[in-house]
């Protein structure tokens, strides 16, 4: 909230300075005015305030142009400057919004962690990245038995998973009007109102349950690290 607060400090204090500014050039301008319109002019004295304001309302009707623009220029500047000023500091982040703390966890560690367990037990990152289209289809589906089998078994070691229908695929179902649109996406001919009948084309799946171990404190962004064999 401190930062807010400073902000709309820091713009009236622009504004306010430009105002002062504009009244007194006006004030600058009608006093030089005066003086050359009658040189034994002063406002020392009693009724100073009569004076200046009797001046200013003089200068005002003379020279309305003049008066104007040393009045209204500096505010209209200042004010520019304060909607410069709010816009860069409203686009530039705080330093501490800008900078993560050191102390608290990485938000993308589990995500990390979760895909070097399936790169470690079903070499999941090495199939994914390697070129296949020269393989045959023999030795991609014999390395795809691989990789599914090692990526099964970390999966079923470390998450429990369950359908979100039980029914099998094609099978007829009616969907009420308490449905999850995130657990249940409707295709097809959708029009009105629920309830909607129609045929399960994929049962869904849902997260019950996730167990990973205790990160170690290494960069998490190391999948999977390097293998070099000494001599």
């Amino acid at each position: 909230m401190s930062q807010p607060k400073g902000r709309g400090a820091l713009l009236t204090t622009i504004l306010l300075f430009g105002a002062l500014l504009g009244l007194a050039n006006a004030w600058g301008f009608t006093l030089f005015a005066q003086t050359l319109n009658s040189p034994e002019f002063s406002v020392s004295g009693a009724g100073f305030t009569d004076k200046m304001l009797s001046t200013l309302s003089q200068m005002r009707a003379q020279y309305p142009g003049y008066f104007w623009f040393y009045l209204v220029f500096p505010i209209v500047l200042f004010a520019f400057t304060a909607l410069l000023v709010g816009l860069r500091r409203e686009a530039t982040p705080s330093s501490a919004a800008a900078t993560p703390e050191e102390d608290g966890p990485d938000p993308r560690q589990p995500a990390l962690q979760l895909l070097a367990i399936l790169q470690q037990e079903g070499r999941l990152i090495d199939f994914l990245q390697e070129e296949i289209d020269g393989y045959g289809d023999e030795q991609v589906g014999a390395a795809a038995r691989t990789i599914h089998s090692g990526c099964r078994k970390a999966l079923a070691e470390r998450m429990q998973i369950s359908r979100i229908f039980d029914q099998e695929e094609g099978a007829s179902l009616e969907i009420d009007a308490s449905y999850d649109p995130a657990a249940v996406r409707l295709t097809g001919n959708v029009h009105g109102q629920p309830p909607f009948r129609g045929t399960l084309e994929h049962g869904g799946w849902r997260v019950d349950g996730l167990q990973l171990p205790q990160a170690t404190g290494g960069d998490p962004s190391i999948i999977a690290p390097a293998e070099v064999e000494v001599a």
